[in-house]
């Protein structure tokens, strides 16, 4: 049966059948070009369009009428409501099999995914709906889905990236002269350009972006040119003119109902304030973002409003309220960043767990072939296998460490936030106390918990910027890496996990950059110590040295283990097969980090003596 709306029709007189087909099409049409930002102009028209369309039994029809009067929910920051048309709207697409439609409305789910903060499924939702568009052919929504996935990346922090999507739907928007999407993306790469300093570029952007947005009527684009021009004058240090572009859309968002967006020019009417030394007249902006996002969802906003209010009412010299808001900054960016990252982790273990299983299947295959086939075909088809195998295990090198990463989040963040906090907080409170006239010895004490607090929160920093090293994501191309570093984040990453028994030699030399992908290398590095690691047991060494010769840089990892026996030496860089029931297991450690090295014109090689220990090192190109 045709899914019921979930609110009230406005239009309950039925039409002729006919009258009715042309009505809906009109509607449908008239919401497919639609420039005006207006949420009311979007839902009366699509309302209209839902009650047509079920009335008719056009299930394809009630899914676009349901994901346009979604759109008009989002613009209105009724995020909750947006999700269930949208929602509703991509099952109906789903049930009928409508893929360019449940393209289109995953573009729109991205939208409120960003606002709501969940940029890693925002962006999964836009590069969804991407592939489907671009099969179709479909340029405007391909441009729309570019635009969605240079905000996620912009989102995320990725500038790079970020400015390759913007820059991509601004050439697919030129093509089919799209004049609002085109303002969009324009404003898109202004904010890239504003954030790598390129004020110039950004200030021509906004105002191109203002002058398309006012050329259509789009009140809700115009809003955000005017506010990106403040920020721009804000790069300046012109804070007044800024805040008066601040004003400007501020008025603009409150009378056209803009929730979403006068949450975002109340916080930069609050920074501009502060920057202006008006910290009371910042704190009603502050105030004013916060009870919007509180009652809009917006998890971002929310704990960047309790961060401006921490910043106001430490200027004021109230610590209490100051440390009262640091904490709440705090707790929700702590908890929008753990989402993110258990998003990140979740994918990588099914990515992980998708590509054991094809290469499992891969095996057992190439098996049952060995019963039927000669020596030499047996032998080709493992030269295959050997040939795949270093893609199918790509996604191993995280997924291994999933609940280490994990771990390190939820132990490190929490304290790092709290611990900077309260010694800031505290030493504006030994300051004032160590008037004698006030507290006595008071002081000192204070000023010696400050220390203690101070030296915990760089320790905890420092692992923070080593797992951040070792987990980075390279991308297609190489880069220049500092070997030494991804060496050293390695070893703080693995060595808490080894035992007390375990002492770490480090021996780092002088190296060069390498042309690499970090990631790869620090992931050989991971294998290659915690092998040395299993090798030694309960206690020993582990000796890890660096250094460049013969235009190589050379990562040497040295363990006082029981060694490796003549034999294995030469199956040692083999994938390890074994069987257990009906399941084939895989060992692809040093397979793989074998391959990692050649892929990058390098080697691993081993020596190593039973009883005695072992020593691996790893040789790479110092230039491509």
């Amino acid at each position: 049966m045709p899914e019921q709306s979930s609110m009230p029709s406005t239009h309950s007189t039925e039409m002729p059948p006919e009258l009715a087909r042309r009505r809906l099409q009109e509607l449908l049409d008239r919401l497919e070009r639609l420039t005006s930002a207006d949420p009311h102009d979007w839902y009366r028209l699509a309302d209209e369009a839902l009650s047509i369309a079920q009335q008719l039994g056009d299930r394809q029809a009630e899914a676009h009428a349901r994901a346009y009067l979604g759109f008009s929910e989002y613009v209105r920051s009724n995020f909750e409501g947006a999700l269930d048309l949208l929602r509703g709207a991509l099952k109906i697409a789903e049930e009928i099999g409508d893929i360019f439609g449940r393209a289109r409305i995953l573009s729109g789910l991205a939208g409120v995914y960003s606002s709501l903060g969940n940029l890693d499924l925002a962006l999964e939702s836009a590069l969804t709906a991407l592939r489907v568009l671009e099969q179709k052919g479909e340029t405007g929504f391909v441009g729309w889905a570019l635009y969605g996935i240079g905000t996620g990346f912009y989102d995320l922090g990725d500038l790079v990236q970020a400015r390759e999507h913007f820059e991509r739907s601004i050439d697919l928007f030129r093509r089919v002269d799209h004049a609002i999407g085109l303002a969009r993306a324009t404003v898109g790469l202004s904010l890239v350009d504003l954030d790598e300093g390129k004020l110039d570029a950004a200030e021509a952007g906004a105002s191109e972006a203002h002058r398309l947005f006012s050329k259509n009527g789009n009140l809700l684009g115009i809003s955000r040119a005017i506010h990106d021009l403040g920020r721009v004058a804000e790069a300046r240090g012109d804070f007044e003119a800024a805040l008066t572009h601040f004003d400007e859309s501020l008025a603009m968002r409150q009378k056209h109902g803009f929730r979403s967006a006068e949450t975002t020019s109340q916080l930069s009417r609050g920074r501009a304030l502060l920057h202006l030394g008006r910290y009371e007249d910042a704190l009603e902006p502050f105030r004013a973002a916060l009870a919007i996002a509180e009652t809009s969802s917006l998890r971002i906003r929310l704990y960047q409003a309790h961060e401006g209010l921490a910043q106001a009412f430490e200027a004021m010299e109230q610590p209490t309220e100051a440390l009262t808001h640091l904490r709440k900054y705090q707790q929700f960016k702590d908890a929008v960043f753990s989402d993110q990252m258990n998003a990140r982790l979740r994918n990588l273990q099914t990515g992980y767990e998708v590509a054991k299983a094809e290469q499992q299947a891969e095996i057992e295959r190439l098996r049952n072939i060995e019963l039927k086939s000669t020596n030499d075909r047996l032998t080709q088809l493992l030269a295959e296998l050997q040939a795949t195998q270093a893609q199918l295990v790509q996604s191993e090198k995280m997924a291994a460490l999933g609940d280490l990463i994990a771990g390190f989040v939820h132990e490190i963040n929490n304290p790092v936030g709290a611990i900077k906090a309260s010694s800031d907080v505290l030493d504006r409170a030994s300051q004032r106390l160590s008037d004698p006239d006030r507290r006595g010895s008071v002081g000192p004490i204070l000023n010696e918990n400050i220390a203690v607090v101070r030296d915990a929160t760089e320790r905890l920093s420092h692992l923070v910027t080593s797992l951040k090293t070792f987990i980075r994501l390279d991308s297609a191309e190489r880069q220049m890496v500092d070997i030494n570093e991804g060496a050293a984040a390695t070893l703080d990453v693995l060595e808490p996990h080894f035992g007390t028994g375990i002492t770490i030699v480090r021996e780092f030399g002088d190296l060069p950059r390498v042309p690499c992908h970090g990631g790869d290398i620090n992931s050989v590095m991971m294998h290659l110590l915690t092998n040395a690691a299993a090798a030694i047991g309960d206690h020993g060494t582990i000796r890890m040295k660096t250094w460049s010769a013969d235009r190589s840089a050379f990562v040497m990892v040295a363990d006082t283990g029981k060694g490796i026996s003549a034999e294995q030496l030469g199956e040692l860089f083999q994938p390890q097969f074994s069987r257990t029931g009906e399941r084939v297991k895989a060992g692809l450690g040093l397979f793989t980090s074998q391959q990692i090295a050649r892929r990058h014109g390098g080697q691993i090689t081993v020596a190593s003596e039973e009883g005695r220990g072992s020593q691996f090192t790893l040789r790479l190109p110092l230039s491509i």
